[in-house]
């Protein structure tokens, strides 16, 4: 049998960062039990310019509006270009807080994490109502 150590190497590394993030969220939620851990990443096919920060802690009342906002300065984005917010296959309604998105889809280790891209793509659907 044929033992793939690239992968199982990789597979250690992966539940490692899990742990080490479950328990870094854990420790954020307790300091800042008011605000939301989030991992912010470029879609795969996102053609925008890769943000400078990936983490951000927000307060739950936050609207993703505003998030939308502090993601256009991080990354330079024009005001003649659109950016989507992006989780769990659905792009995120402007009006919807961060802690109701935080409730509905956080990670088991704690955080949420949300993909941004400038082009709406027809793989991700659109979720306007209230329930995520």
């Amino acid at each position: 049998m044929e033992i793939n150590h690239k992968k199982r190497i990789t597979l250690s590394r992966n539940l490692f960062l899990k742990a080490s993030r479950k328990e870094e969220s854990k420790e954020i939620r307790r300091l800042y039990p008011s605000s939301v851990p989030i991992i912010l990443e470029k879609a795969p096919n996102g053609r925008v310019a890769t943000a400078q920060k990936e983490k951000y802690l927000v307060p739950r009342n936050l609207r993703v509006a505003d998030l939308l906002l502090m993601v256009r300065k991080n990354i330079f984005l024009g005001a003649d270009s659109s950016i989507y917010l992006i989780v769990g296959g659905k792009v995120l309604s402007p009006s919807w807080t961060m802690g109701e998105v935080f409730d509905k889809e956080k990670d088991e280790d704690g955080f949420l994490y949300l993909m941004y891209n400038s082009k709406y793509n027809f793989n991700y659907s659109v979720n306007s109502g209230r329930n995520l």
